[in-house]
């Protein structure tokens, strides 16, 4: 049923997949839950992630990008319904994976939430990255569709993906979520 794709690079994603994990669990779906890292040069405790049943991280030695990467997270996908989320994610919902699983049952093409930052500066955070995430990206991405984290059926999908040719960050998700609007 639900195809959960994590692209990692130099991030601890133990926690953000634990969360989704013991969400996913208790909702009796079928689900999966892919880790690829990407050409990561830090992987902290993520291997532990093998122990986790339905969970599966694999290491690409080399970075291909994000829009490879979540090219190869959907092939490697086996379920209908795929989502995406970003490794700096973090799960501050308890309904989150229900949120989207209810989405399944529209006949949306694409579903995908708002960012919230958090209220008070971490001081192992990124401050410019903090302010900026809070007072822009936050608010744009209400309205803005940002690859961070959505929902998508896997046979829409596999007609568009993301641009191979975009190998640095960039307007991937832009590109991505024009021609899926062009679908329509």
């Amino acid at each position: 049923m639900l195809s959960i794709l994590i692209p990692c690079y130099n991030f601890n994603v133990y926690k953000l997949v634990k969360d989704i994990y013991k969400q996913a669990k208790v909702l009796n779906i079928k689900y999966e839950i892919i880790c690829i890292e990407d050409g990561s040069s830090k992987t902290f405790n993520n291997s532990k992630l093998k122990d986790l049943k339905n969970v599966y991280y694999l290491v690409n030695k080399n970075n291909i990008g994000r829009s490879k990467i979540r090219n190869l997270l959907a092939e490697k996908s086996k379920y209908n319904w795929l989502l995406f989320i970003d490794c700096d994610s973090e799960i501050v919902n308890k309904n989150y994976i229900l949120k989207y699983v209810n989405n399944t049952k529209k006949s949306n093409i694409i579903y995908y939430g708002k960012t919230v930052y958090p209220t008070k500066y971490k001081k192992n955070d990124n401050s410019l990255h903090w302010k900026y995430g809070k007072k822009v990206e936050s608010k744009r991405k209400i309205k803005v569709f940002s690859s961070h984290h959505f929902l998508i059926e896997k046979k829409i999908f596999n007609t568009i993906h993301f641009d191979n040719k975009i190998e640095k960050y960039g307007h991937e998700d832009t590109i991505f979520y024009y021609q899926l609007k062009q679908k329509k």
